[in-house]
């Protein structure tokens, strides 16, 4: 709802404390005002180091679908779904229907 403030406080967590959960963070800020560019570099490195975290695993396959990394996408979906298929109330169900659609 308030895409711009959630931005800006995602850039200053990122720079105060650069780690996989701030990148994660201004990563899906920037996918959800549409910068999915901008996003991918966020989202890589919050994969970056593997930490097995389905939520940054599901965050950084929309990301790579937007930017037309189907297969990365694929693989990152799934990894999301195989560390916990139910990691969360919305987005386990959008993996699902995502991997879906990339099977086809």
């Amino acid at each position: 709802m308030r895409a711009a403030d959630a931005l800006a406080i995602a850039r200053r967590d990122v720079a105060a404390r650069d780690d996989v959960f701030a990148e994660d963070t201004l990563a899906w800020a920037l996918a959800q005002s549409g910068l999915w560019r901008e996003a991918q570099i966020h989202a890589d490195k919050a994969v970056a180091l593997d930490t097995e975290d389905a939520r940054l695993q599901y965050h950084a396959g929309v990301i790579d679908l937007h930017n037309g990394q189907t297969e990365q996408a694929r693989a990152r979906l799934k990894r999301a779904l195989d560390i916990n298929a139910q990691f969360h109330p919305v987005y386990a169900d959008d993996a699902r229907r995502l991997l879906a659609q990339l099977q086809m």
